[in-house]
């Protein structure tokens, strides 16, 4: 049984839940880093040093780290940390965006910066990927690889995935790319990246 580490900003704990919830029904996976609103209040409360100590005991055992993206989340230096951390244990990663999940008011969010945008090799590959048109999100950025070059490929406007990177963590959105349904197979693939 798969042991999975899910990172967050606290702020974006509703959401963060319904990802949750439709988690356990699968059964074939055991969650770590989830906790409700009060939970998440009584950390808060805790010294960093608490804090680095509490992360460390639920990553502990883990194989893959996904990190829920909300607007925010990039700004969270306790997301970084655990980022961080699971790299220096090569721990699999992966990013789903969150943001068009509706919160307790039934309203989305605006799309947050890519927390693992500044763990990824390749920096020109991310700056390419970001001004195709439609964002590719979900698809990775469309390119040919070379020995250490990047060519971006488009085709009518729209990106082609033509060959994926090992190196380069994979973004999901929850919403478009049905994470309901797809989210052990990410999961998976992320743990297969780093031969876990």
């Amino acid at each position: 049984m798969r042991r999975v580490f899910f990172s967050f900003d606290w702020d974006d704990v509703w959401r963060v839940n319904q990802v949750r919830n439709s988690w356990v029904t699968k059964g074939n996976y055991k969650i770590a880093g989830f906790a409700d609103a009060a939970e998440i209040e009584e950390v808060k409360k805790r010294t960093d040093k608490e804090i680095r100590k509490w992360i460390d005991g639920q990553i502990k055992g883990t194989s893959v780290t996904c990190i829920l993206i909300g607007s925010k989340t990039d700004e969270s230096k306790w997301v970084k940390y655990e980022i961080e951390k699971s790299i220096k244990q090569k721990k699999g990663l992966l990013g789903i965006l969150i943001h068009d999940l509706k919160d307790v008011d039934g309203k989305t969010d605006k799309r947050g910066a890519n927390p693992l945008d500044d763990y990824n090799e390749n920096d020109f590959g991310e700056t390419v990927k970001r001004t195709l048109p439609g964002g590719v999100v979900g698809w990775g950025l469309a390119r040919l690889v070379f020995p250490q070059f990047v060519i971006p490929a488009t085709l009518f406007g729209a990106a082609l995935v033509l060959l994926a990177s090992n190196d380069d963590y994979r973004i999901y959105d929850w919403v478009e790319d049905d994470g309901y349904k797809n989210l052990g197979a990410w999961i998976e693939e992320a743990a297969t990246q780093v031969g876990r």
